[in-house]
């Protein structure tokens, strides 16, 4: 048996190998070696020719060449896009803030036309001390900063993401407003505590004493929300409202202008139109309101509607009120019948 090798060179007919490529280890005739290597020298000519172009690139000026990089266009295009989700954020937050100012001016409007009307008939009926002064000097104050800038508005401008630069926020409450009541003046054995939104009987007998809150309310819908802290028996005590114009007395669900549901043992149930008590049966009121109740009372001045809602019986009472009986502004109105009995504002 030969043990000749052919030329690895396919178009070699007769050659026999004589010569061996370290590189390739093929084994070529001696025609083909020559062959062979003259394509291994054409080979490092292109690798060459290349090796001279990106010399040539590097020994540029690379000024106009870096300028129009690909990752620098990149870069132009999010510029772009962010420019313009940036006007749009911005145009958007314009908007919310024009309308939420538009907002508060109105709320300011209204508050400041209830405190109008306190002061038209507190100096009417010279009924006014100290402390009245204070309160209202406060909310002068108060409203004047809002004019300026309201507090309850808040720019967040750190940039979350693309789709939230800019965050408005108001912590203005809608529709049914939770009113900022506190207690104010008393007309019996009542003194007020824990800045001023807890009301306790303190007298030695059982008799009527009233508590009344410092807001009026011409207009809007307004929650206040309370917790029956201490009733004796679950016995007594009347919830509603007054005229702001009527005179105080101890026995407030007497008051001409008196609207409101007195909490009583469920034999005992009354509600009190214009200062009249009548049987809570036909207004669908059971009476049902014992001590650590937590009840809303709703003042709907645009309905001309008061409504208590009782959390723990999930029940909600309504009373039409008649606004030529009880005229504008109104008044919370709390009467108390048993010592140490009390009521709190939440």
């Amino acid at each position: 048996m030969s043990s000749q090798k052919p030329c690895a060179n396919s178009k070699c007919e007769k050659g026999i190998g004589i010569l061996a490529c370290q590189g390739c280890q093929r084994v070529f005739c001696k025609r083909h070696t020559t062959e062979h290597h003259e394509e291994l020298s054409m080979e490092l000519e292109k690798i060459i020719y290349e090796h001279n172009s990106i010399r040539n690139r590097l020994q540029q000026n690379d000024t106009l060449e870096i300028l129009t990089h690909p990752l620098l266009k990149q870069i132009d295009e999010w510029e772009s896009k962010s420019l313009k989700l940036v006007q749009t954020a911005a145009e958007e937050a314009r908007n919310k803030i024009q309308q939420i100012l538009i907002e508060n001016k109105s709320d300011l409007i209204k508050d400041f036309r209830i405190l109008t009307q306190e002061l038209a008939i507190r100096r009417a009926t010279e009924d006014y001390v100290e402390t009245d002064f204070d309160r209202w000097k406060a909310e002068l104050i108060r409203i004047k900063e809002e004019i300026k800038m309201p507090k309850h508005l808040k720019i967040d401008k750190d940039f979350i993401s693309s789709g939230d630069m800019i965050k408005i926020t108001s912590q203005v409450l809608k529709s049914s407003q939770r009113s900022a009541e506190k207690f104010d003046q008393v007309c019996g054995y009542i003194q007020v505590e824990d800045n001023r939104r807890l009301a306790v009987h303190y007298g030695l007998n059982a008799r009527d004493a009233s508590v009344y809150g410092k807001r009026l309310y011409s207009n809007g819908s307004h929650n206040i929300r309370l917790k029956i802290e201490t009733m004796q028996d679950n016995y007594w005590l009347f919830l509603g409202i007054i005229s702001a114009s009527s005179s105080l007395r101890e026995n407030v669900y007497t008051t001409k202008s008196a609207y409101g549901w007195g909490g009583t043992n469920e034999s005992s149930k009354f509600v009190y139109l214009e200062g009249i008590e009548n049987n809570g049966t036909q207004y669908g009121y059971d009476g049902d309101i014992r001590k650590n109740d937590i009840l809303e009372i709703v003042l709907n001045c645009d309905q001309q509607t008061i409504d208590l809602f009782n959390i723990r019986t999930n029940k909600k009472y309504e009373i039409t009120v008649d606004i030529h009986r009880c005229p504008f502004p109104w008044k919370l109105a709390i009467s108390l019948y048993y010592s140490g009995d009390s009521v709190r504002l939440i």
